[in-house]
């Protein structure tokens, strides 16, 4: 017979697999994410609040002392347990509803981390380069975009004829600016792109509290790199890679869909947050540099920054 706890953990695994379910057949019906992709939120913390508030139902039950046994007479080990019950009951509620709520969330950060990253194209030596960048501050009519600099820097050449393509400019390319701010060891660069309101681009669209915490980051845990992988905008895996390694500011990621293209691009969290800017693109591993060092960088620069934590 199986003991309580493994049927309460099946209990919660059955809770937990029907509200991602349920979620990416809305997704996929709604064809809000490309490739109906559905994300998986980090849901321990929920977990633990689940096993607490089960463990504190124990005691919601009368005692049976002399008092009680008068009062519902032999009904009082039956009452007791229908009480118990009744409070298991309510805190799988809740911990359904919590998991809903994270899932959403986190879908919905995510389409707004995406609206953060852009495409990049232009030339270098005669060759066509392509890359993307993530936007990091607004300043008068312009935005500032991060990337890595080797995507857009090689010795002594650099890429001309740059533009930009955002999610939000209704497939207009815009022409980039390339900035003296550049460090070749630590491989970020500065991009500008002027004249958004000219350009129709509802820049009220972006939102900036999308800085995720690599403190969090575990590994094993899952990511999306975003990028313009062979010149397709905004491409990110079906099912998430993998975190390998987390050491100082680099991010190493199991990856057999990351290639050229990547590069200047975004790592997303299993909660929607940019973690990183991808910096090497050849599989089967991604490395990507914490977007918090890249951030106190291009502050250092005097370059107005607006992504922050939520």
């Amino acid at each position: 017979m199986p003991s309580t706890n493994n049927t309460e953990h099946s209990g919660r695994q059955k809770i937990s697999n029907f509200v991602v379910m349920t979620l990416v057949i809305i997704l996929l019906v709604n064809g809000d994410l490309v490739f109906g992709q559905t994300l998986v939120p980090d849901t321990s913390r929920y977990e633990e609040q689940l096993e607490s508030e089960e463990e504190n139902c124990r005691y919601q039950g009368h005692h049976c002392d002399e008092f009680n046994l008068r009062f519902y007479g032999m009904d009082c080990e039956r009452e007791n347990q229908r009480r118990v019950d009744d409070c298991k009951k309510n805190a799988r509620s809740n911990y359904k509803r919590y998991l809903e709520t994270a899932q959403t969330q986190a879908e919905n950060r995510f389409k707004d981390s995406l609206k953060l990253v852009v495409m990049l194209e232009g030339e270098m030596a005669g060759q066509p380069v392509f890359g993307a960048g993530i936007i990091v501050g607004l300043g008068k009519d312009r935005a500032y975009i991060v990337t890595a600099n080797h995507v857009v820097r090689r010795a002594t050449q650099q890429a001309s004829n740059l533009q930009l393509l955002l999610r939000i400019s209704n497939n207009q390319r815009l022409k980039a600016s390339l900035e003296n701010h550049f460090d070749t060891n630590t491989d970020i660069a500065i991009l500008t792109v002027e004249g958004l309101e000219k350009a129709e681009v509802n820049y009220k669209q972006f939102q900036f509290r999308q800085l995720g915490n690599l403190a969090a980051l575990k590994r094993n845990a899952d990511v999306y790199p975003v990028g313009n992988p062979n010149g397709v905008a905004w491409g990110y895996p079906v099912a998430p890679d993998k975190v390998s390694e987390v050491f100082g500011d680099n991010i190493t990621f199991q990856s057999s869909f990351i290639t050229v293209g990547h590069s200047g691009g975004a790592l997303i969290n299993q909660d929607g947050l940019l973690i990183g800017m991808i910096q090497k693109d050849a599989p089967p591993f991604g490395v990507a540099r914490n977007l918090v060092d890249i951030i106190t960088k291009v502050k250092s620069w005097g370059i107005p920054v607006n992504l922050k934590q939520p």
